[in-house]
């Protein structure tokens, strides 16, 4: 009566696609029908009787008798039933067949009603209607009735005699072993492995480890009398608890490792029966429970029977998505690879007969195996091995691409996001851009033996993806939606059609977006240059504040570097600046989480700030270049993140070699040198943004120190410059963007580290005296023109541009702009510089006086042009809309400079230069000819004069002198007859020598508010800091016109306290040591 109970009803039929037979009976009257049929009397026609002995006749009507009886007892009995099985239109049908079969249920191993054959295939039918009717796995995997079948099988599984009672079966396990192994064909035991992974009832290896070998039949039968019994007791106690399904489970891992073990009993090869062994490595990888010497054993009957007979696509396209998946890396894989390749090379049949799904399923599997070389390490690599794995995967990928280009109609959405997405992942028919420069990142890029032909082809499959997948991106699920973009941007393939319609999808409220694929999304939109605001306002909206805490660091990160990537700037960019916006302006949250890129900054940031310990280096470097690319500065984030790598300003222990917080020893050169550029970058802004009431180099020297801290911010710089020089070999290992951006990043927040500065130098020098190869620019060696006028100008901020280096950069500088016959115009040159970095090369020569003449005509051509170029016709060239206040007055400082340091190049500026360059009617430095000079006396300044007026000293504040004509220097505090000259000079006019800082000092300089206005104090020290470039440039200009120069430090005038007799003692010394000069 148990058995025969349904604890669930079912009245689903079979879904469209499952193939039944047609059956004249109802399913209640099939369980009558196998009873009967295997002694209904068949209507035959009656044989003509013949004369025969009576004795033969008598023994041959035995012989029959014999043969029925053996008939009905064996095989023919389990055909019967087994037709019946497969003729079942349910599951439940199948449960209700069993269970009126006497003993298959309640007997051990089904008391020898069924074989295994039955028992395989009624597993089997089972599961694959659970696979097209979901809904209804519930209900059958809670059917006790299931529950003991599935007892059944395994007992008859591990050989368990069905003439042992179950009383007697707790006995019999002690000692059954693996020594008495299953007699189920191989293909038997892949339709239960494969019914299995239908099911969803086996636990993953890391859940329910795989059992031990010698004790796992023992295990495999305990586990069953378990199941049984808990089903027992709970149907005596009328409880509606399904306690046994847990154990249900744990049955099923077992029985897959009992599997596992008994395919190691079948050795033979090549037999052309490939199909149950690839769906076994199917099964097992699906289930999460293989091994490596299963893989190898597995394989070895496996893949030469793949040269036997006719291979089937799946066969191909489940084995190499099971080794993908599992992550096998043993010696069978190469060789599955080669036969794959050749096989859809030369088995035209095969090819013809792959569907989309097996073309999708064998793309991904590839990314997926050559997945595990995306380290920069390992692609420096160039193994045999890994050319072998290149060259097969571009003979397999070839015929995908043709697929999708002949047949992207017949993909579905799925198929074709998994293709695109593996066809980018491993850079097949990457233009010859991204060919070049596979060592700049992770991505892998395929070597092809035809790469111009595989380009054409990636290309031509990837526009008839974009075209077919535009007219039916609704059907895309979110992931493959993301999945396509991804694809696209690894391939630097432009489709903003088909990005500005995957913006739009996401806009759909029936779109439930996971953080995944909104930071995939516009990490795809900014790899591809897709910069459209709207169409990222439109994924970003989509982004929920509280939600961001289930975001992954990765996902956090991708989204603020694609913003800062379009160089997007959120409507409310100041929301987040704490150190010069002051509260009654600040906005409130509410507002400005109403702006979808706003919201995406604030919840990114208070993620990081929340648990920096989960973000990789990479991760944080891509946030906080995000903010400063986009123009959003947020202190607290830069402050937080600097103290979570260097500890806080309160910890710095007092051994130098112990180091507080995170450190910098997981960063690349590449990683470090971004993230040196993102904190000089968000001090620039604060400039830019004209937050305090002063610019320029003090802007910058007061945001830093007020976002950061003065202590802390050094801490940092030093920290990575000592770093660089110690973990990358004295920087042999920074590419040539990470010289440029680590030593610019230095010299913009007004540091100098001697040691590093040198190692620069050498780097620049040798690589620019090795051989150059112009059409190659990813080459180490190969500085584009911003990388060098970068650090040729971080040089000479520090006072540290050797004339060797510039000599150096200037020959390569000639090579870059000058044709096959040496000759260059304003042309070439701008095709290559813009002009505020060739300004700041002349502003860099005047410093170190230095003038190679051949850089330096090139330099002037390339800012005025030559012979008849007009300011006009030299703008069309750069379209900068004229020339920069900026690069006007370096050319003036070049000109006095040369001809005050006794150079006689003769620079040639065009008639009546600077009038009519650039907008010199709207910067306001220009009138009538004559430069205007910006004189604002600071109030130290001002202190400084009055001390000397009380000691007699006659002066001109903010003395204008002439040069060429033009007010080009001023003197803060001048004798025009004595020609001396007091220079106080302020902060900006140092930099901080780190050789001669320690760390362990403590923090003077404090923040304070001067005319409602914030900026920060900063305590002088004359061994730390040191005169700039700028001074020095300035200083060399007036001793060559016959001045004296006397110098006041500013923290020296702050440490008289405002003592008037110590002001006046202080100007007397100074005058008395010009007199000693």
């Amino acid at each position: 009566q148990f058995l025969h109970h349904r604890t669930f009803k079912a009245t689903a039929k079979g879904p469209k696609g499952f193939v039944l037979k047609n059956q004249k009976s109802t399913p209640a009257e099939k369980p009558k029908q196998i009873q009967a049929e295997s002694t209904k009397n068949r209507n035959v026609p009656a044989k003509k009787k013949t004369k025969t002995n009576k004795g033969q006749a008598k023994n041959k009507n035995k012989y029959h008798k014999q043969r029925h009886n053996r008939n009905s007892n064996g095989r023919a009995k389990g055909f019967a039933l087994n037709r019946q099985i497969v003729s079942c239109e349910t599951a439940f049908d199948i449960l209700d067949l069993l269970a009126s079969v006497e003993g298959a249920l309640t007997r051990t191993a089904g008391g020898g009603a069924l074989n295994s054959i039955n028992f395989s295939t009624a597993i089997h039918r089972i599961a694959k209607y659970i696979a097209y009717n979901r809904n209804e796995r519930g209900k059958i995997i809670s059917d006790p009735r299931f529950a003991m079948f599935f007892s059944s099988l395994t007992e008859s599984f591990a050989r368990i005699p069905p003439s042992v009672p179950l009383s007697q079966l707790k006995a019999t396990s002690q000692t059954t072993s693996s020594s008495s192994p299953s007699t189920y064909s191989k293909r038997e035991s892949a339709n239960i492995a494969w019914a299995l992974v239908k099911l969803g009832i086996v636990p993953p290896k890391a859940v329910l480890p795989i059992a031990e070998t010698d004790v796992l039949y023992n295990d495999l039968i305990q586990t069953s009398i378990k199941l049984r019994t808990q089903i027992v007791k709970q149907r005596r106690l009328e409880k509606q608890t399904l306690v046994w399904v847990p154990t249900l489970s744990s049955l099923s891992a077992k029985l897959s490792d009992s599997i596992s073990t008994h395919l190691f009993q079948f050795h033979d090869t090549g037999d052309g029966k490939s199909r149950e062994m690839a769906n076994l490595l199917w099964a097992f990888t699906s289930l999460d429970r293989y091994t490596e010497p299963l893989f190898d054993h597995i394989s070895g009957i496996l893949i030469p029977s793949l040269n036997v007979g006719q291979v089937n696509p799946q066969e191909v396209s489940n084995t190499l998505w099971a080794y993908a998946t599992a992550k096998y890396t043993g010696k069978y894989r190469l060789e599955l690879m080669r036969i794959s390749a050749q096989l859809l090379e030369s088995n035209e049949e095969l090819l013809n007969s792959f569907n989309p799904q097996e073309f999708s399923n064998t793309a991904w599997a590839l990314a997926t195996i050559l997945g595990e070389r995306r380290t920069t390490e390992n692609l420096q690599v160039n193994n045999t091995q890994q050319d072998l794995e290149d060259s097969y995967c571009v003979r397999i990928l070839r015929p995908v691409a043709h697929a999708l280009s002949s047949r992207c109609d017949e993909f579905k959405s799925q198929e074709i996001s998994n293709s695109v997405w593996a066809l980018g992942c491993l850079g097949f028919g990457a233009g010859k851009e991204l060919s070049s420069r596979p060592l700049l990142n992770d991505h892998i890029i395929l070597k092809s033996d035809d790469h111009d032909g595989d380009e054409k082809l990636v290309q031509s499959a990837l526009a008839t993806v974009s075209k077919s997948a535009t007219t039916r991106l609704g059907v895309f699920k979110e992931q493959e939606l993301n999945n396509l973009a991804y694809g696209f941007a690894r391939l630097q393939i432009p489709a903003p059609e088909l990005c500005q319609t995957i913006a739009d999808e996401f806009t759909s409220p029936r779109r439930r977006l996971s953080g995944q694929d909104i930071a995939t999304t516009l990490w795809s939109f900014a790899s591809l240059q897709f910069f459209d605001k709207d169409s990222f306002c439109k994924v970003a909206s989509r982004v929920r504040y509280n939600q961001v805490e289930r975001w992954n660091p990765q996902e956090l990160s991708n989204v603020i570097w694609a913003i800062g990537t379009a160089q997007i700037v959120p409507t409310y960019y100041k929301a987040f600046d704490y150190s010069f916006v002051p509260p009654n302006e600040r906005l409130p949250i509410e507002q400005v989480l109403q702006d979808p890129l706003s919201l995406c900054f604030a919840a990114s940031a208070r993620e990081l700030m929340k648990r920096p310990q989960e973000f990789k280096v990479q991760e944080i470097k891509d946030m906080l270049w995000g903010f400063s690319k986009s123009g959003v500065r947020h202190p607290r984030l830069f402050r937080s993140v600097a103290e979570h790598l260097v500890g806080s300003a309160v910890d710095m222990p007092e051994h130098p070699n112990i180091h507080c917080g995170r450190g910098l020893d997981e960063f690349s050169s590449r990683i470090m040198a971004s993230l040196l550029w993102t904190f000089a970058k968000q001090a620039q802004l604060a400039a830019e943004y004209n937050y305090a009431h002063f610019s320029g180099r003090m802007a910058v020297y007061c945001a830093s120190s007020i976002d950061i801290g003065d202590t802390l911010i050094k801490r940092l710089v030093n920290a990575a410059l000592v770093a660089g020089l110690e973990n990358f070999d004295d920087l042999s290992l920074h590419t040539t963007t990470d010289l440029s951006n680590t030593i610019w990043a230095m010299a913009t927040l007004g540091y100098y580290h001697g040691p590093f500065v040198n190692a620069v130098e050498r780097q620049v020098i040798d690589r620019l005296d090795s051989c150059y190869d112009p059409n190659n620019e990813y080459d180490q060696n190969s500085f584009r023109s911003q990388e060098l006028a970068n650090i040729v100008w971080s040089l000479a901020c520090t006072n540290s541009l050797s004339a060797e280096l510039i000599t150096s950069v200037g020959e390569r500088i000639k090579n870059i702009v000058s044709n096959e016959a040496g000759e260059y115009d304003v042309k070439s040159i701008s095709s290559h510089f813009q002009r505020r970095e060739l300004a700041n090369l002349v502003w860099s020569c005047a410093v170190a006086g230095c003038y190679p003449p051949e850089l330096i005509r090139i330099l002037v051509i390339g800012l005025v042009g030559e012979g008849e170029d007009t300011a006009e016709s030299v703008e069309e060239f750069y379209g900068d809309g004229g020339l920069a206040e900026h690069s006007i007055m370096t050319l003036l400082y070049l000109r006095s400079a040369i001809d005050t340091d006794g150079f006689s190049m003769g620079i040639s500026l065009p008639p009546n230069f600077p009038s009519g360059w650039g907008g010199l009617g709207k910067s306001g430095i220009f009138d009538e000819n004559e430069v205007v000079l910006n004189l604002r006396p600071s109030k130290i300044q001002n202190s400084v004069s009055a001390a000397f007026d009380r000691i007699g000293f006659g002066h001109v504040d903010e003395y204008v002198l002439k040069m060429q004509g033009l007010n080009l220097l001023s003197i803060d505090i001048a004798s025009p007859v004595e020609k001396i000259g007091v220079e106080v000079d302020g902060p900006s006019h140092f930099y901080v020598d780190l050789d001669e800082w320690s760390p362990h000092e403590p923090q003077r300089g404090y923040a304070e508010v001067m005319n409602r206005k914030l900026e920060y104090r900063f305590e002088f020290n004359g061994k730390v800091d040191k005169p700039n470039g700028s001074s020095a440039l300035k200083d060399r200009l007036l001793r060559n016109l016959g001045w004296t120069i006397l110098h006041v430090p500013y923290g020296e005038w702050y440490d008289l306290g405002g003592d008037s007799d110590a002001e006046e003692a202080y100007c007397r010394a100074l005058l008395e040591q010009r007199i000693e000069k």
